[in-house]
């Protein structure tokens, strides 16, 4: 997932940077949704932040229909932002008609050529968006910032994903439109976006909403890592040891058979949306309702409502797996519910997210250690 952020001076951006957002789009004037900065704001932010610059091109508040000296305006205004270094332009026009101005559009990706092109909100106020969207991808564009045509993100969440659904891999759709950490985690779950734009108010809580984004310690960002772990025990069909896999008679899923629980979930319902729309697990089999299969880059993980003592997530790793994994997230701030532990039916760790959500890690006991009785 990548953060950015808009500011509109060099002292935002400094404080973006250390809160950890991956680019910075520069804009001048947010308060009527941002203009061209000037030449001398853009060559200061691109001396003193590291992080890439895409800068606003934006002649005026207000509409996005603009005439021919508008335009003219602002291929000037990326001929002089261009040998400053940035590290791409964020733009947009339309016509009366509330379609793309797709001949504007050609003439400031001319100058352009070869900079990341990001098509901004302009766009939410297309007649329509389905169509807006492949006009802007056949322009040459590289991202698209939307809100769904909605004033926010979370409102135009379900008008998100379609597009993302629609987009493919043409063009990445960066969602915007007052994200903010208590959000932000909702609008990635219902959209898929792998990108969220978010206007810079403190340094603090743009650190805040980036530890959202990127899960931090959190199982979501703990959970990335099974597909990984889990490859020491999975077998050549791709899932958990012990498991076979056939064929379901639902196109493109997968039934697992033939092996116990490896995860137990207190709420089913819950969890399966969060490991299927959270942390991008797809569904392989519903099973009777009690239980579930999901995978994510070949590693199987099985859900199971009860039989495995405490009610969390179950996760069978590796012995060695275990011990790395504990040294690891010790290291990260991870919240972790003791040393792992060798119980008579698994040798095991647990972490908690910010939620209260237990994720375990576990393996076979290890025959070199004493049993917890």
């Amino acid at each position: 997932m990548l953060v950015e952020a808009a500011v509109e001076s060099l002292e935002q951006a400094l404080a973006a940077e250390r809160a950890g957002v991956d680019r910075i789009e520069l804009c001048a004037n947010l308060e009527v949704g941002g203009i061209t900065p000037s030449t001398q704001l853009i060559a200061a932010v691109i001396a003193q932040v590291k992080r890439p610059v895409f800068v606003m091109i934006r002649p005026r508040g207000g509409d996005f229909v603009y005439a021919a000296d508008d335009i003219d305006a602002m291929i000037e205004d990326i001929d002089r932002a261009r040998p400053l270094g940035i590290a791409g332009i964020v733009t947009g026009a339309l016509r009366s008609d509330g379609t793309v101005d797709v001949d504007s559009l050609r003439r400031l990706m001319s100058p352009a050529a070869g900079l990341p092109v990001t098509f901004h909100k302009a766009f939410d106020v297309t007649a329509n968006l389905p169509s807006a969207l492949e006009q802007v991808i056949e322009l040459g564009a590289t991202r698209l910032l939307t809100s769904g045509g909605a004033a926010t993100a979370v409102e135009g969440a379900a008008m998100i994903a379609e597009l993302v659904e629609q987009a493919g891999e043409r063009i990445l759709i960066v969602a915007g439109g007052k994200i903010r950490e208590n959000n932000a985690r909702d609008v990635i779950a219902h959209t898929r976006v792998r990108e969220v734009h978010a206007r810079f108010e403190d340094e603090s809580s743009m650190r805040r909403l980036v530890s959202v984004v990127k899960d931090g310690a959190s199982v979501a960002g703990v959970v990335r890592k099974v597909s990984s772990v889990v490859g020491s025990v999975k077998g050549e069909a791709g899932v958990a040891r012990g498991m076979t896999a056939t064929p379901s008679a639902t196109p493109g899923r997968t039934k697992f058979e033939g092996a116990e629980p490896i995860l137990s979930v207190k709420d089913m319902a819950a969890s399966i949306r969060y490991y299927v729309d959270v942390l991008g697990f797809r569904n392989a089999d519903w099973g009777d309702g009690k239980f579930t299969s999901v995978n994510r880059d070949g590693a199987g993980i099985y859900l199971c409502q009860g039989g495995q003592g405490t009610p969390g997530t179950w996760v069978w790793v590796g012995v060695e797996d275990v011990a790395v994994l504990y040294e690891e997230y010790k290291a990260s701030g991870a919240k972790i519910r003791g040393k792992p532990e060798n119980f008579p039916w698994a040798y095991e760790m647990k972490i908690e997210d910010p939620d209260g959500h237990v994720l375990r890690f576990g393996s076979e006991p290890r025959g070199d250690q004493p049993l917890v009785k």
